[in-house]
């Protein structure tokens, strides 16, 4: 999925799934200069997966209060705890 000046990538998480993807975005900075920075996880995805996913691609994981542009990343059930503070600005 593209956004602006961003590309989102959505896989199986699991090690081959990480390896092609790992492929994919080494292809990606070659040819843009550009380098990928978070990695997001849904939040059924247990601990020591995503410790082997983000080992894979030598990256680090968002954490629960990232932002994407200004807006929270993580979106639970409850919506108007997470973006209820754009009611008040």
């Amino acid at each position: 999925m593209l956004f602006a000046d961003d590309s989102f990538l959505y896989c199986k998480v699991n090690r081959e799934e990480a390896q092609q993807v790992l492929e994919l975005l080494n292809a990606f900075e070659r040819a843009s200069g550009q380098k990928v920075n978070l990695v997001f996880f849904s939040s059924n995805t247990d601990v020591g997966t995503r410790d082997s996913i983000l080992s894979t691609l030598h990256m680090r994981a968002a954490d629960d209060h990232s932002l994407y542009l200004g807006l929270p990343s993580m979106v639970g059930r409850n919506k108007t705890v997470t973006f209820g503070f754009l009611k008040e600005k």
